[in-house]
């Protein structure tokens, strides 16, 4: 089971999922215009090695992000800090 399937109630599942996939359909065309015009003015290479570095800094952003610490006690999503009080 996915971390966000396991931290979103059940009632809002649907909504969240939903949610996120419009988001990222919604990103798609603007991204892909960004891509060509960069391919363009710095060369295809270039452009995909400049994705892949953005690619690599979300990552790395991701680990850092408080929300990864969440985990699941007795069906509710918690921070370790709620758990042990």
């Amino acid at each position: 089971m996915a971390w966000r399937q396991r931290i979103t109630p059940e009632h809002l599942l649907g909504r969240v999922i939903s949610v996120t996939r419009s988001l990222a359909g919604v990103a798609i065309p603007p991204g892909a215009l960004l891509a060509g015009v960069l391919a363009e003015l710095i060369g295809v290479r270039a452009t995909l090695v400049l994705t892949g570095l953005g690619m690599l800094g979300t990552v790395a952003w991701l680990v850092d992000v408080p929300a990864a610490s969440v985990t699941i006690h007795n069906g509710t999503a918690s921070s370790p800090d709620q758990i042990r009080s």
